[in-house]
């Protein structure tokens, strides 16, 4: 009787042990899936936050796109019918069309830590993942595409404008081109000109100012469709938030 008394207790001992670890072996799990599911949760709110804020940054961009299309349209309308190497006189609130080239540089802060801690793979939706997946390279697209417009107006477009200015006014011109920016970037450009830019009117200049309003068009909606791929795997985020 006692033999079969010390075999149960054995019995039950070592039940125990077993269980023991099955349900810590249970629980790790449970706590390693909880940690998993924590860190996508706040990976994934940080990226829409941060997707939410490339939208708006790339909606502004698209506005000064706006912005200066219309004010190289403006100069090359004022070229008109001019004589070859003939004088124009052009508003100096259109000057900063020329050489300025509206950038993006969207936040990606977030967007690349959830890469780098490998949340990716754990999205659930496919759609999702893939958008996501491809949002830097679609980043990239658009920089290129920028980097080109601004090599060409720096290489091609700069000497000639220099070519046809006074060096009083293409110094005038560069002095003030910071200060044209930020007024692009504030959204705020003059109504009334301060005072007009005598530039000589030649078909190199005119070609080239042309080049560059088709590639500045080329750009522009290359921005929008991003902007329109931005906006729409947000929604598709703050859709699926709990």
């Amino acid at each position: 009787m006692a033999d079969r008394t010390n075999v149960t207790v054995r019995f039950l001992e070592g039940l125990t042990i077993v269980l023991s670890i099955l349900a810590a072996f249970v629980l790790d799990s449970w706590w390693d899936d909880h940690v998993a599911a924590r860190a996508l949760d706040e990976g994934l709110i940080a990226v829409v936050e941060e997707l939410d804020l490339a939208e708006r940054h790339v909606a502004e961009r698209v506005e000064a796109y706006s912005r200066v299309e219309g004010y190289l349209v403006t100069i090359l309308d004022l070229f008109g019918a001019e004589r070859e190497g003939s004088v124009i006189e052009i508003p100096d609130t259109l000057m900063p069309a020329i050489l300025y080239t509206p950038t993006i540089d969207p936040p990606t802060g977030a967007l690349d830590a959830f890469f780098r801690a490998g949340l990716l793979a754990s999205v659930a939706d496919p759609e999702v993942r893939k958008r996501l997946a491809a949002l830097p390279s679609q980043y990239a697209d658009g920089e290129d595409d920028e980097r080109d417009a601004l090599e060409y107006t720096l290489a091609t477009v700069r000497p000639l404008l220099e070519r046809s200015l006074s060096a009083q006014d293409f110094t005038a011109v560069m002095g003030q081109t910071q200060h044209y920016w930020s007024l692009f970037r504030a959204s705020a450009p003059w109504n009334t000109p301060v005072s007009n830019i005598r530039l000589q009117a030649t078909s190199e200049l005119h070609n080239a100012i042309a080049s560059r309003l088709q590639m500045l068009r080329t750009s522009q909606y290359e921005v929008r469709s991003l902007g329109r791929e931005i906006a729409t795997t947000a929604k598709m985020l703050h859709e699926a938030s709990p």
